[in-house]
């Protein structure tokens, strides 16, 4: 680094940097999101996704050997066939270790079909995945 004033040039290393302090604790930050003045806006084209509600997938096996995606169909009210391509699925709790949601889709009025994984090999198990099933709206 280089430091210039005064008509002259001086080189400086960190160590030679005179009034630098020791140590440099960490200070707390309060800022609210609402004090931000770069926030990111969405459009109103973007979409949202609004709750149509909570699931619970629920598997217990006696042997199980799983090597792909498994589908539940579960009894969902506000589901309409319409939905198809609409909906999204999120865990919204503590999924069994190795269990994971992927997909939802309308299998019929009220009725919804979720897509999840579970470990490929189930002895005596059961898997609770909780799952809230959102809809898609712009």
């Amino acid at each position: 680094m280089t430091v210039k004033g005064g008509g002259y040039t001086k080189p400086q290393t960190w160590s030679s940097l005179e009034g630098k302090p020791s140590t440099f604790p960490p200070t707390t930050n309060t800022h609210s999101y609402n004090d931000l003045t770069d926030k990111p806006t969405i459009s109103a084209s973007a979409g949202r996704l609004t709750l149509v509600g909570n699931v619970t997938v629920t598997e217990t096996t006696l042997l199980s050997l799983a090597l792909g995606m498994k589908r539940m169909t579960l009894p969902l009210t506000g589901i309409a066939i319409a939905d198809m391509g609409k909906l999204v699925a999120m865990p919204n709790g503590m999924s069994t270790t190795g269990c994971e949601v992927q997909n939802a889709y309308p299998v019929a009025a009220n009725s919804v079909s979720i897509g999840y994984f579970t470990p490929a090999l189930g002895l005596g198990a059961t898997y609770t995945i909780p799952v809230s099933v959102y809809r898609i709206t712009v």
